[in-house]
């Protein structure tokens, strides 16, 4: 495994194991984006297969509604009843949009995302922002020995009926951080 790579591996894994995680009954909103754009984020080819093995690829002007504008592959999957967008951009950001959802469970696991990170990697939070009925989340999870981070945006449309209930992206950015920080050990409660 390449080192780039295990930040997001391990975190994705850890939460995939997260036994509060979505309250799997309530919603998979989170869990579908971590298991895809964040589970694959540096790997676009794998990414891509997966997409193309379980979701529909949009061709035409419907994937270039999805891209709004920007080069890559968009592709629309439906999972009971609810439907998912994909879009990879060529520049590698992967984003995911849920039409339906519970905002406060996506909400939530958003949280436990940050708490997981946390605990083995420094992090830096973002403020909630609220505007015109949306929530918008942020993080940056610092990759040392690596001149990109981890940045992960989420828009949550908090309105009790909605068309796009959320809007989850991942992509590495380049490190503005002059003095890289060095890995943190994982706390325990020992």
């Amino acid at each position: 495994m390449k080192l780039h790579h295990w930040p997001c591996i391990a975190v994705a894994a850890l939460l995939l194991a997260a036994p509060g995680l979505a309250r799997a009954e309530e919603d998979q909103t989170f869990g579908a984006f971590v298991s895809s754009c964040f589970q694959y984020l540096g790997e676009p080819q794998k990414l891509t297969e997966t997409l193309d093995r379980v979701a529909q690829r949009l061709q035409g002007e419907m994937a270039h509604q999805h891209l709004n504008g920007r080069a890559g592959k968009a592709w629309l999957m439906t999972v009971e009843d609810s439907v998912y967008g994909f879009v990879l951009t060529d520049q590698g950001t992967c984003t995911m949009t849920a039409a339906s959802g519970d905002p406060e469970t996506i909400a939530q696991d958003f949280v436990l995302f940050s708490e997981l990170a946390e605990n083995s990697y420094r992090i830096a939070q973002e403020p909630v922002t609220r505007e015109d009925g949306w929530d918008y989340h942020g993080l940056t999870v610092f990759d040392p020995g690596n001149p990109t981070d981890i940045h992960v945006h989420m828009a949550v449309n908090t309105a009790p009926v909605a068309d796009r209930r959320a809007i989850i992206s991942v992509a590495r950015v380049r490190s503005t951080d002059p003095h890289r920080p060095a890995r943190t050990t994982k706390k325990t409660g020992h």
